[in-house]
């Protein structure tokens, strides 16, 4: 038995005919909902022989098949007997054509993707791969081009099969253009929504997923989407965000894609209940109009804790708009958290303590490793505590937080302030003073335990949940404050509060999310800023006291503030100093004073960050780098000048390669991208999109009309350039 096929194959034929499931839920006298069930395979439901037979009849009633073969595929995917010889004779499946080929009948279930497999022909101008890889079998093919971004992994996932099924529905079946699943912190939303991906992902033919938890300008991200869905063409991406809007829906009508953003409150006014937007981010209020009201093929999901403006004026029962608001999971989904927490008690106590918590999965995994580390497993032993260890998801935390060692809260801060996915060794970098990896690593395990950490699909990839991550900045935002009052440094120097050397967008998450709110918590204990800005002076006297070992990233930290403050670093005394990942890009320096002192991974405005890759132009006249901020820098070699810095790839730049005429420059790093430039201008000439994971390599033929592409998604690209 094969239900999934089988539920594909009944949309594939009921779509064309203009029927949906509720009719054939009407047809079987079924109810639409317990339909869905059988069709999903949920709690073991499944559909009759009779069911199945009269369901076949349905869809050749319909039209919606005209070979006998293809009602045979459906009877055979459920086990079902075939019809009797007299039942064919008979409407309405005597309709059907008796005699047909395996060939025709399957061959339109085949899905030949048309990029991966198109070869350029002599004399075409436009750009294709040839996708060199290997393959285990050809359902691999069948895949879309995915994105998946921030996901987070839903190998263990609980409950929820109703929410799956209904939201399944408006996205495929009713075609919804924008789908919002709401609910509090900490029940499961992100979960849900990576689960539902995986779930469609197989009906359109782009899927992206990106967290907005870190409240990314909508220009980036409608950059990112439309380089990604316009596949290898030369994109020139218009100013204006009305203008990129446009263009996204033009690729939302040209292809169907899912587009899913998750955490859309990060980018809502967190302390009114009105939808609105925070400020420099209104333009993301027009993006979900537009694309709920305008025509085409897409659908886009969003997870928030509030809804916004639009949903609530365009939402419907029967709109292309639908928001689903989550509740508590239902009891045995909640029994199987518990149970793999290794609990003990009555089912009245496992009851009680779901009832207690209302059903969010967040504070039952955080509620069970209490129980089980400070009660012994015994549900009871912690009932019987009354109302103290009681409260929202916010009073579990503290409790979380006491038992804790400072080590242990000392990664949540680093994974806090990192905002993405780190890996263990991102982690043992980060550590000042150096930790040993063994340490860490007994530590991450410690917060898995107690539920404090998630994992990207990676092994050994960490991050918090979107709850954890605000609960431990809030913390950390506090104690720093309180420490710079109180010139009593810790986490001011073993923790870099922005770093300098990152990503564009992530350093500028971290001066909003960390550092803006610092100086706000500085202004309300400090009352001006002309007292913070004496108080961090103070500071840098007290580090000049101490060996550079020790400063830590108290200097970075503090210099970092100060402009944040002032927006100028004019004049100010840096001498003896240890400074690491302090930003000094675009920064007034004049007759600031930086005697004697050193620099660990700060940035300048003329100097590059760290170097991946280095090539010369044929003539030997050039040389170019791959850097690590996304910049590929070109010299002069005779006098060491720099010519030019090619800007537009986000992240790392792996390698980079001059065409044997030394007129070309090609470069690809983390962003997925080859980008082509024009040595004598810097203009980019094109960017080639197809890879999944880092490009490693690219190279030019000796005759220049082609280039390879190597890449961790395990692919070997050649494209007519």
């Amino acid at each position: 038995m094969n239900i999934e096929r089988f539920r594909e194959q009944v949309r594939y034929h009921r779509s064309p005919t203009g029927k949906t499931q509720a009719d054939l839920a009407k047809v079987l006298s079924l109810n639409p909902q317990v339909l869905s069930h059988k069709l999903h395979g949920i709690r073991n439901a499944r559909l009759t022989h009779r069911e199945v037979k009269t369901l076949v009849r349905t869809l050749v009633e319909w039209g919606a098949m005209n070979r006998q073969a293809e009602a045979r595929e459906l009877l055979e995917l459920m086990d079902c007997p075939d019809f009797l010889p007299a039942e064919w004779k008979v409407p309405p499946l005597n309709r059907l054509e008796a005699a047909t080929s395996t060939h025709s009948v399957h061959l339109r279930n085949i899905q030949i993707p048309v990029v991966e497999y198109e070869v350029p022909m002599q004399g075409g101008s436009a750009t294709h791969p040839i996708v060199l890889e290997k393959r285990e079998d050809l359902a691999s093919s069948q895949l879309p081009r995915q994105d998946w971004g921030e996901a987070i992994d839903v190998g263990r996932f609980y409950g929820r099969e109703d929410e799956l099924v209904e939201l399944e529905r408006q996205i495929v079946d009713d075609h919804c253009r924008l789908v919002a699943i709401l609910s509090r912190g900490g029940f499961g939303k992100t979960a849900l929504s990576v689960k539902l991906t995986q779930q469609v992902a197989r009906h359109f033919d782009f899927v992206i997923w990106r967290s907005l938890q870190n409240a990314p300008p909508l220009e980036n991200l409608l950059a990112e989407c439309i380089t990604f869905l316009s596949n290898q063409q030369k994109i020139d991406l218009p100013e204006s965000i009305g203008e990129r809007i446009s263009l996204l829906i033009h690729y939302l009508r040209k292809a169907p894609c899912l587009l899913v953003l998750d955490n859309v409150e990060a980018i809502l006014e967190g302390r009114t209940r009105s939808g609105k937007y925070r400020e420099g981010y209104e333009g993301y209020g027009k993006l979900f109009r537009w694309v709920g009201e305008t025509l085409h093929q897409s659908c886009l999901l969003l997870t928030s804790r509030e809804k916004s403006k639009e949903l609530a004026l365009l939402e419907g029962k029967h709109s292309p708009v639908r928001t689903m608001t989550l509740t508590g999971l239902e009891q045995r989904a909640c029994r199987q958290i518990l149970n793999d927490s290794d609990l003990l008690g009555t089912e009245t106590a496992y009851n009680d303590l779901i009832d207690s918590y209302t059903g969010n999965p967040l504070a039952l995994k955080l509620v069970a490793s209490m129980i089980r580390e400070v009660f012994g497993g015994n549900i009871a032993a912690f009932l019987n505590e009354g109302t103290i260890f009681f409260g929202d998801i916010r009073d579990l935390l503290d409790q979380q937080f006491k038992r804790l060692s400072a080590f242990e809260k000392a990664i949540l801060s680093w994974l806090a302030i990192a905002r993405e996915l780190v890996a263990l060794g991102g982690l043992v970098e980060e550590s000042v003073p150096p930790v040993p990896r063994r340490k860490i690593l007994e530590a991450l395990e410690a917060l898995r335990r107690r539920s404090l950490l998630e994992g990207g699909e990676a092994e050994a990839i960490f991050t918090l949940h979107p709850v954890v991550k605000e609960y431990v900045t809030e913390r950390l935002v506090e104690q720093v404050a309180k420490e710079i009052t109180t010139s009593k440094m810790k986490l001011l120097l073993s923790h870099c509060l922005m770093k300098a050397q990152t990503k564009e967008y992530i350093r500028h998450t971290q001066a909003q999310l960390i550092l803006k709110p610092i100086l706000a918590r500085l202004l309300a204990l400090l009352k001006s800023e002309q007292v913070i800005e004496q108080q961090l002076t103070q500071v840098l006297a007290a580090l000049r006291k101490t060996p550079p070992e020790v400063q830590g990233y108290g200097g970075g930290n503090v210099i970092n503030l100060l402009y944040q403050l002032r927006g100028t670093l004019r004049g100010f005394d840096f001498s003896k100093l240890h400074i690491r990942q302090a930003y000094f890009v675009g920064v007034d320096l004049q007759d600031a004073n930086f005697a004697e002192s050193s620099f660990d991974q700060s940035v300048f405005s003329e100097t590059f960050s760290s170097i991946f890759s280095l090539a010369f132009s044929p003539d030997g006249q050039l040389l170019a780098a791959g850097s690590v901020n996304g910049e590929v820098p070109v010299w002069q070699v005779a006098d060491y000048r720099q010519l030019l810095a090619l800007s537009g790839h986000q992240g790392w730049v792996w390698s980079v390669a001059f065409s044997l005429d030394g007129a070309r420059l090609a470069s690809g790093g983390e962003d997925r991208i080859v980008r082509i430039w024009q040595v004598s201008t810097g203009q980019c000439l094109t960017m080639l999109h197809g890879h999944t994971n880092w490009i490693r390599s690219v190279t030019f033929s000796p005759d220049g009309s082609r280039l390879a592409s190597s890449s961790d998604d395990g692919t070997v690209r050649v494209w007519e350039v």
